[in-house]
């Protein structure tokens, strides 16, 4: 009579580990989606007051250029805000706000916005190094635009500018189009694809040991 002898296959943890690295490596890529820093405008935060004015570099990961008081920084208590606490108004002609980010020459790459405007219709001109373009906002309701684009360099800016006050700002972003090599979490994938062969060649092992049995 055969005895028959069971063997704990070592599997179940290599399934985990792997489980557990692929969900790392969706969220690396799903925290690496926008290029931008702050494009949602949500820091700094304010508590007094229905908006804020702020210069320079006070707007976080953005530069602001031009005159007046600076760019204004609004809560839904001032006009309608499209997502999250804040959304941004510039108000003289000209004023811009602007961010640079890391790009792969040759890459593509989709800028996306939301747009509304104080009242009336504004205008607000785009641009990430070449020509600017320019987009309406008509009313206070915001419209999503979006464009494409080939970088040229391993930095790239995108500046917004008022070209007619006032245009009214949020959800700003810039993301890699499919194809455009990532190295950020790239070693994640390399350790996903040897686990699943590593947990492959001990599954083979034991399927051979107990054929043999």
């Amino acid at each position: 009579m055969k005895k028959i002898i069971r063997i704990e296959s070592p599997i179940l943890p290599f399934r985990q580990l792997c489980v557990v690295l692929l969900l790392s490596l969706a969220g690396a890529f799903a925290a690496q989606a926008n290029l931008l820093v702050n494009g949602g405008f949500e820091t700094p935060t304010f508590s007094v007051g229905s908006y804020q004015y702020l210069a320079g570099s006070q707007l976080d990961g953005w530069t602001y250029a031009g005159g007046g008081n600076g760019l204004v920084l609004f809560n839904n208590s001032y006009k309608p805000v499209d997502a999250g606490l804040y959304s941004v108004q510039l108000e003289t002609v000209l004023s811009s706000i602007s961010q640079s980010f890391a790009t792969s020459i040759g890459g593509s790459y989709r800028v996306s916005f939301d747009l509304s405007a104080y009242s009336t219709a504004s205008v607000l001109g785009v641009d990430v190094g070449g020509p600017s373009m320019q987009f309406g906002g008509v009313n206070t309701s915001y419209q999503n635009y979006f464009f494409d684009f080939t970088a040229s360099s391993s930095m790239t800016t995108l500046t917004l500018t008022s070209i007619v006050p006032y245009p009214h700002i949020d959800n700003v972003a810039v993301d890699a189009i499919a194809g455009v090599p990532d190295s950020g979490p790239g070693w994640l994938g390399i350790a996903v694809l040897g686990c699943l062969c590593a947990a492959y060649q001990i599954k083979r092992k034991h399927s051979d040991s107990g054929s043999r049995a």
